[in-house]
Order: structure tokens, then C-alpha cells, then sequence
């Protein structure tokens, strides 16, 4: 995993992996995973951070990250790991330039709550919203890295609607791996 001393310690070692396989985690997901007192995971994960192996994105809640993650990745996965912007994600990959009512129909989603997640997708810069006329339309900023964050970090937000997408995705490139295409 990694030889840094701040690793010598099972405890540090646990966490780290945890952090390495579900990153995105929140603080509790993480107590939970490691089943450790919340006082010593929050010592063991400011020593991880401040060695340099974790990072902390702060929102509305503390994400936790491997350092070396692409920082686009991270704004992306701490935003795909809750299920209803995943859906409004996934919507926007299957048809970019969706209105807020095609996408509140598809994704089943308040419109105050599909509002709320759009608004967080267009304020992290990962997408965008047109003026049509009377209509506004939403469209993934760089769909291409959405797929791929989508594809790559699949394990941390498994399920079924991004498992059709991806599986369609998969007929298109006729199974091939997409780092191929």
C-alpha cells in the first residue's frame, strides 16, 4: 500500500484502505467501516492527512481522499455518491441538453430537489445550464470524465440504473475496455 511510517500502525493501515477503496467516505461511514471511537479516528485521520496520504474535502459534510486522487475526480465522486445527483449525472450522459422537467420526469425527483443538485453540478463546474428560450437546459460540463469517474469508481456507488447506463455503454464499445475506445 504505501511504506510511509504513519503507516506502521494497523489502525492508521485500516483506515487508509478504507479511504483507498470508498473514497468520497464520510467521517461516520468511515467509523462504521473500521468500527473504531470517533475521537481516535479523527487523531488517526489528521495524521493521515498531514502526512500527506488523505485529503479532505470539505462541503456540506467532510469527504475523505486519497491525496494522489485527480482533484476534478474528488469534486466529482463526493457529488456521484449521493444517489439522486448520480441519477441527474447519468440522465445527462444519456441525453445532454435535458430541461429541468425531462429531468425531474426522469430521475422522479422533487423540483426543488433536482434544482438543488443541479445547482450543486453547475457550481462545482461540472455542468452547465443554457438558456433556451422560455427552457433551461442542462449538459455535463465534460461527459467524457463523468463516464470515466462513473466507470472507474463504480465499486463506491453501485447501482442499477448506472449499472444499465454502463452496461449500454459497454454493448456500444462492443465490450470492449473503454480505456480502449
Amino acid at each position: 500500500m504505501n511504506d510511509d511510517p504513519v503507516l506502521d500502525l494497523e489502525a492508521r493501515r485500516r483506515i487508509y484502505a478504507h479511504i483507498l477503496d470508498q473514497p468520497g467516505a464520510y467521517l461516520r461511514e468511515i467509523q462504521r467501516a473500521v468500527d473504531m471511537p470517533m475521537g481516535m479516528l479523527e487523531y488517526h485521520l489528521g495524521r493521515l492527512e498531514k502526512a500527506g496520504l488523505v485529503t479532505v474535502l470539505q462541503e456540506d459534510h467532510k469527504r475523505f481522499f486519497p491525496e494522489k486522487m485527480d482533484a476534478r475526480d474528488k469534486r466529482y465522486v463526493a457529488l456521484l455518491r449521493q444517489k439522486a445527483c448520480r441519477d441527474v449525472v447519468v440522465h445527462l450522459l444519456t441525453r445532454p441538453g435535458a430541461s429541468h422537467k425531462e429531468l425531474r420526469s426522469a430521475t422522479a425527483l422533487l423540483p426543488s430537489t433536482l434544482s438543488y443538485y443541479l445547482a450543486r453540478l453547475v457550481d462545482a463546474g461540472l455542468a452547465s445550464r443554457e438558456k433556451d428560450g422560455r427552457l433551461t437546459r442542462y449538459s455535463l460540463v465534460d461527459a467524457e470524465r463523468a463516464q470515466g469517474v462513473l466507470v472507474q469508481y463504480r465499486p463506491t456507488f453501485l447501482d442499477r440504473v448506472l449499472d444499465r447506463v454502463l452496461e449500454g455503454i459497454d454493448e456500444v464499445h462492443g465490450g470492449r475496455d473503454p480505456d480502449e475506445v
